[in-house]
């Protein structure tokens, strides 16, 4: 054949069955080209066209057979596939049915199962049953034997032996044949009885060594009622009839005891008296038997009584107990009673056995020698005063803490070891409690054997005579050094904590004025759209809320120490109520709320410090339209009510629940008046309001009438006499000195704070340098003079307060307006840096314009420059 290229190729076809065993008649054709042999040029055949050609036709024809023979091939295949997929089918719905089946049986199966494991159930519980009544009758120690109905054994327990000789296997014998421990005639008459009476048939019998037996019969039934035979029980009364005829023994022999013997119910009425009671307390047998046994007991001793009798109900014995009883004669005497309960044959306590003996003149005599000795026993320092306040006695453990004899402690000897600072009130505390006959403590130091003072704890309680009369003091001293030393400790504790929060202060207020300075730097450039002014506004916004909080979590600390001084001067209410509205004015606004303000019809002063007040009143506003919707309406009213001062902020806002508005004004107290939260804060804001309020003497009170019904805050303060308003002198600036350029160096080891407070200068038209840390400040203005140096304290090698004092003293820099910028904002810190040369104190974080003004100003305040250098 010819290829693509006109060349010729050799065909070769091979067809072979696919399998030898295939009754489909299935073959595979093979094909193979081979390159036909080349015929070289020289020897041309010109009868070679025509054999080519043939040999072609015949190819053809071989390839036609070979197509016919595949298409039959083909067709075979055709019909083996269908074949096959019928077959399938088939075996599908085969497996089909046999799934189902499978269900079917596996349903079955569980059924089967379920009944099987009802059944093992069921088998458990019967095997239970007959476990629990083997062991129950195992297990008995009351002689049982079941006959039936024709006299026969059916069942009896172990015990039944001491009363039959009985083996097991017995069972189905005849009870008669049983040979029997016990002499039973009546036996046969009592069953005749059984079936009469139809209920149990007692009878004693006597066991052959000498036991007594109570033998019951009774009718063995069956579930319907019907009587299918006889249980007999053989109990051992023996004990029982022992115990009788014992009482009665007892019972003569009590009545001849030394020890007064009285038998008492439950609720006290005597039943027995013996003759020695008789004569112990005055009364004959026939006079105090059935008569309550509280007439023998003093009225304030009758509780103790009902508490023994209780008690022995429950313990079964009680004593031996020292108690008070009354005789016949009225005379009150101290028995030793020992009380135990009496049982009847069911073991149920009826009665009260009680033996007494009095005991009164021996405990008289005991008294003040146990006293002494038990005194000696305790662990502390134990003196006994008249009540003059004279030791009359004092223990083991003084004289051994003073290194004293006993005698040199009494009178007023222990008093004289007392360190002469503390007499004083020691004598105070006793004057004052000895009128009123009360008890006082009182902590003094007292000289140890050692020649050093202790701290003890006294605690004196007054002691009385049987009579009622007032007797003096019990003084109890405890040893409390180490607990004042403790004390100590925790207060020097404390101080570190303030130094600590002041730490801390500080190190968050440097971030802070990076934040703050760079949100303002980001304000006036110029926004890339509208997310930078909306980021700006975030950033400003979470910097104030943050300083609010910190400040007043600071301010909070310093109130509870003490440490806040006010700056008291007469103050008009109308003046601190305009500021407040100045500073919560914009956020009212933007939640579109209605203020209302009623000033008064005139002035009212009052002593206190403006800022503190303002921040006071702003505090209450914040607080008000914060829990007020928008469009809600608040109101300030300024009254006088006689002679106080009345602010009141009223509110339609979320309200107050009535358990919260006790601790409204608590510490970190928070109203939880949204699910979210998100308007708690810390809970600073309303303690601070009362904290402060109370620094000015007054008070601060909230009222509502629930949620939802709006909330009203009324601060109250003492009102001063109308005071006339005084001209304010402001001084008179030069808007262009203002305006001129300073020299500025700022110094700070932050140099995000740095750089981002000298941008905001230069933006401003001000020359400013930056230095990290002292050393390089003093080489800066050695080299140039500054007009403002802004310094921060904490810096490394020399600190703000020792860079202010080289300044002061440098020629270079007497005339330099010196401005300390730092965290540190204690009253103390505000004197220190006074007192290194600083003219002005800055807390940050601080409001960059504020500080612009002072530095623009600085030249007028400082009054130490002429002109500010170029």
């Amino acid at each position: 054949m010819l290829d693509g290229d006109g060349g010729l190729k050799r065909v070769r076809v091979q067809v072979e069955p696919v399998t030898e065993d295939d009754n489909r008649r299935l073959a595979m054709v093979l094909f193979s080209l081979t390159p036909a042999p080349v015929v070289p040029a020289q020897s041309t055949d010109p009868d070679l066209p025509r054999n080519l050609e043939q040999e072609y036709d015949e190819a053809r024809r071989e390839l036609s057979i070979a197509l016919e023979e595949a298409e039959r091939g083909n067709d075979d295949l055709r019909i083996a596939n269908e074949e096959s997929l019928s077959l399938n089918e088939e075996l599908q719905s085969s497996n089909e049915e046999l799934e189902s089946s499978k269900e079917e049986l596996q349903s079955l199966n569980e059924e089967l199962a379920t009944v099987n494991a009802q059944l093992e159930e069921k088998i458990l519980e019967l095997a239970k049953s007959n476990d629990d009544l083997a062991n129950l009758v195992s297990s008995s120690r009351v002689a049982t034997v079941v006959i039936d109905r024709e006299r026969r054994i059916r069942r009896f327990t172990p015990s039944a032996s001491e009363v039959f000789r009985l083996q097991p296997g017995d069972e189905g014998r005849l009870l008669s044949d049983i040979s029997s421990r016990v002499a039973d005639p009546n036996y046969a008459r009592d069953l005749l009885r059984l079936d009469q009476a139809g209920g149990p048939v007692d009878a004693e019998l006597a066991h052959e060594d000498g036991r007594t037996y109570l033998r019951r019969l009774l009718p063995f039934r069956k579930a319907d009622g019907t009587v299918e035979g006889v249980v007999t029980t053989y109990v051992d009364v023996t004990p029982l009839r022992n115990a009788a005829r014992r009482r009665h023994e007892l019972v003569a022999v009590l009545q001849d005891s030394n020890d007064a013997v009285i038998v008492y119910d439950l609720e006290g009425v005597v039943l027995e008296w013996n003759n020695t009671a008789a004569r112990t307390y005055g009364y004959r047998r026939e006079e105090i038997v059935g008569k309550s046994m509280f007439n023998l007991v003093p009225e304030s001793a009758r509780d103790e009584l009902r508490r023994q009798i209780a008690g022995a109900r429950v313990e079964g014995h009680i004593g031996p107990d020292d108690a008070r009883r009354v005789r016949h004669d009225g005379v009150t005497v101290t028995a030793s009673v020992t009380v135990s309960v009496l049982r009847d044959d069911r073991g149920a306590v009826y009665a009260l056995l009680s033996t007494e003996r009095d005991i009164t003149e021996r405990l008289q005599a005991a008294k003040e020698m146990y006293f002494r000795r038990l005194a000696d026993l305790i662990p502390a320092l134990l003196r006994v005063e008249d009540v003059y306040g004279s030791t009359e006695f004092a223990n083991q453990a003084c004289a051994d803490f003073a290194g004293l004899a006993r005698t040199t402690l009494l009178d007023h000897g222990w008093l004289d070891l007392m360190s002469p600072e503390d007499r004083p009130g020691y004598l105070a505390a006793f004057n004052a409690a000895v009128t009123r006959r009360a008890r006082f403590d009182v902590d003094y130091r007292w000289r140890r054997a050692d020649g050093s003072y202790r701290w003890v704890r006294s605690m004196s309680v007054p002691h009385f005579l049987d009579s009622g009369e007032f007797a003096g003091y019990v003084a109890l001293a405890v040893d409390v050094e180490d607990r004042k030393r403790t004390e100590g400790e925790l207060l020097t504790a404390d101080q570190r904590k303030d130094e600590y929060l002041a730490t801390l202060a500080h190190e968050l207020r440097n971030p802070l004025a990076s934040m703050r300075n760079a949100v303002v730097l980001m304000s006036r450039g110029d926004p890339a759209g509208p997310q930078t002014s909306w980021a700006i506004g975030v950033m400003s916004r979470q910097v104030d809320s943050l300083t609010k909080l910190l400040d007043d979590l600071l301010d909070v600390a310093r109130i509870a120490r003490g440490k806040v001084q006010l700056n008291l001067a007469p103050i008009d209410l109308a003046v601190a109520v305009e500021r407040a509205l100045e500073v919560c004015g914009p956020q009212i606004e933007s939640r579109q709320q209605r203020l209302t303000t009623n000033p008064g019809t005139s002035s009212l002063f009052v002593e206190g410090d403006l800022l503190r007040l303002t921040q006071v009143l702003t505090n209450l506003l914040n607080n008000a339209s914060k829990y007020t919707e928008t469009g809600g309406a608040i109101r300030v009213d300024v009254e006088r009510s006689e002679d106080d001062a009345l602010i009141r902020i009223s509110d339609n806002g979320a309200g107050i629940a009535a358990d919260m508005l006790p601790r409204i004004f608590d510490m970190f107290a928070q109203a939880d008046r949204t699910l979210d939260r998100a308007k708690g804060g810390l809970g600073l804001g309303l303690t601070l309001v009362r904290r402060l309020v109370e620094l000015h003497h007054g008070t601060v009170e909230a009222t509502s009438a629930g949620l939802g019904e709006g909330s009203q805050f009324v601060m109250r303060l003492p009102a001063l006499p109308a005071i006339p308003s005084a001209p304010v002198d402001v001084p008179d600036t030069d808007d262009r000195r203002l305006q001129a350029t300073r020299r500025v160096l700022i110094v700070d080891d932050n140099t995000d704070a740095s750089e981002s407070l000298a941008m905001l200068l230069r933006l401003r038209g001000h020359d400013v340098r930056t230095a990290r840390d002292g050393e390089k400040a003093l080489r800066i203005i050695e080299r140039h003079p500054m007009d403002v140096a802004i310094l921060d304290i904490g810096l490394p090698g020399l600190d703000g307060y020792q860079l202010a004092r080289v300044l002061r003293g440098s020629g270079a820099s007497t005339r330099t307006t010196l401005i300390a910028l730092t965290g540190y904002g204690q009253p103390d810190d505000v004197t220190r840096a006074a007192a290194a040369g600083f003219d002005h104190h800055i807390v940050k974080p601080a409001d960059p314009d504020s500080i612009a003004t002072l530095v623009e100003a600085a030249d007028i305040l400082a009054g130490r420059k002429e002109q500010p250098r170029q």
